[in-house]
């Protein structure tokens, strides 16, 4: 795909509508107490461990395709505002119900919080997105300014440094914060379109997605296997490749997935364009730190008493659920956002723009 139009086709944005699914079902499987309905056999187990595994690829995914689009694009402030908007939109106005209205215990700390989305990171991954959207010229400007070989040497004493670190050691080293894996994955993404897009697009789809389907059958498979046995070392290991950015396993199947939907033929759809860019307020929506118990606890008796008992039943249900209310509070909130600051906010952002570009 080359530079982006103004009309983005749908095979990326159904591709992060499953994402943002995947991060739900991880949420899910830890947040609420779903696990005490288990029986507790292989089952069980099998069913957990699947829905908990594509999180953090899912992560990764949404960085490149972000990387994919804004590598060639100017920097523009108002993505950033916008982002930190909807980020507090949620965190303040829910961290305000669960007070006052639901009646659950809400702290100073939280309170600090919900007002400092990016300074406290209560909803980390929006925050490291718009940190990488600020340095982003940066970036952009290495990539355009800098010698192929040069940007290779960066990416390469990088993978060496902190990917098959992580991958070989299970320690997480020196790079252990993700936005270190935020600034690698925008930088070989930029780095594979500008110089690999056409051997990246002759690459099979099939085989890109076999691949990642593969390592992630294998890694699940030695998630189970190591659980059922008590293999702690193995279970360490899988863990980290789970849930490390940019440990080698994590890379693959991220980069298998976002090329074999690339490759995708869809053209445009409004409906999954229309669901794929609720996706970041449905992430906010599930995951205020002080609201998120409340949800799973009472979403999670409700599916069960309607659904009498049928666990796995309840477990789809209440993931799309989850995904659905999202979508139908960030449309909400989109709509009154447009029809009030998002005309002025906009111009005040493209003046700025302006001024910094002179």
């Amino acid at each position: 795909m080359g530079t982006q139009t103004n009309i983005r086709q749908s095979n990326l944005e159904l591709l992060r509508i499953l994402c943002i699914l995947a991060i739900i079902s991880e949420h899910f499987s830890w947040q609420s107490e779903i696990s005490n309905y288990m029986t507790g056999g292989i089952l069980s187990q099998g069913f957990m461990i699947i829905i908990s595994s594509l999180s953090r690829v899912g992560c990764d995914i949404f960085v490149i395709i972000g990387a994919w689009f804004l590598c060639e694009q100017k920097f523009k402030l108002f993505r950033c505002v916008h982002i930190w908007l909807t980020i507090i939109s949620y965190t303040v106005s829910m961290t305000l119900i669960c007070k006052f209205i639901l009646g659950i215990p809400v702290d100073f700390a939280q309170f600090i919080q919900a007002f400092f989305p990016i300074e406290k990171s209560p909803l980390w991954f929006a925050s490291y997105y718009i940190v990488l959207l600020f340095v982003s010229p940066l970036l952009n400007n290495a990539l355009k300014n800098l010698s192929r070989n040069h940007i290779k040497l960066v990416l390469v004493l990088y993978f060496i440094g902190s990917c098959v670190y992580k991958t070989i050691t299970n320690d997480k080293g020196f790079f252990s914060s993700e936005i270190w894996a935020f600034v690698f994955l925008y930088m070989l993404t930029g780095y594979i379109k500008m110089y690999h897009y056409n051997n990246i697009m002759n690459i099979k789809r099939l085989y890109a997605g076999a691949l990642a389907f593969l390592v992630w059958l294998l890694l699940s498979c030695g998630r189970f296997i190591s659980s059922f046995y008590g293999w702690s070392i193995v279970q360490s290991y899988c863990e980290t490749y789970r849930c490390c950015l940019d440990s080698i396993p994590c890379l693959v199947i991220a980069y298998g997935f976002f090329i074999f939907f690339l490759q995708t033929e869809m053209g445009y759809s409004k409906v999954i364009n229309t669901f794929a860019k609720t996706s970041l307020g449905i992430y906010c929506f599930h995951q205020v730190p002080c609201f998120y118990n409340y949800w799973w606890r009472q979403i999670l008796d409700v599916v069960m008493n309607v659904c009498r008992g049928r666990v796995y039943l309840c477990s789809v249900i209440i993931i799309l659920v989850t995904y659905f209310m999202g979508y139908l509070l960030e449309s909400l909130r989109t709509a009154f956002f447009d029809k009030t600051m998002h005309r002025w906010l906009r111009r005040w952002c493209d003046g700025i723009d302006t001024c910094i570009q002179r």
